[in-house]
């Protein structure tokens, strides 16, 4: 494999108390991860045997790296797709896991009973299962 660069990353946590998370830039090999971070960069650097639960996670537009590192958990995001497949790559050469989550609808209302309206043109039903009539609405004959 060569070397891959690859920029516009953030991580958390940083790597030094209050160190820089962002803007990030991952230089791979076959031997190292090294992130550089922050403006000046802060360089680190690791060999790929002391990084353990390797995981890339894509998303619909965006990517995340998780790696641990003597018990810490690290997690790099990227607001874009780009170098996804080499870093898919990457990950699966070193027994890692991808994986895809697609985002969770969530709904902003919740149910709640229907009440129905006190109108002339509708009654509330009498029995379960009643459908509420309207004039102009048609009547099925079944």
């Amino acid at each position: 494999m060569s070397l891959l660069r690859s920029e516009d990353w953030s991580v958390k946590p940083s790597f030094v108390p209050n160190g820089p998370t962002s803007p990030v830039v991952l230089l791979i090999d076959d031997t190292t991860l090294t992130q550089l971070a922050g403006i000046p960069p802060v360089a680190w650097q690791t060999p790929w045997s002391e990084l353990g639960n390797l995981e890339l996670v894509k998303f619909s537009s965006q990517m995340a790296f998780f790696a641990t590192v003597n018990d810490v958990r690290y997690c790099w995001r990227h607001r874009e797709l780009t170098d996804y497949e080499s870093m898919r790559t990457v990950v699966l050469e070193h027994g890692g896991a991808v994986t895809h989550r697609r985002r969770k609808l969530v709904s902003s209302w919740s149910w709640r009973p229907c009440s129905w309206p006190r109108s002339p043109v509708a009654s509330p039903p009498t029995s379960p299962g009643q459908i509420p009539t309207h004039k102009s609405w048609p009547t099925s004959s079944r």
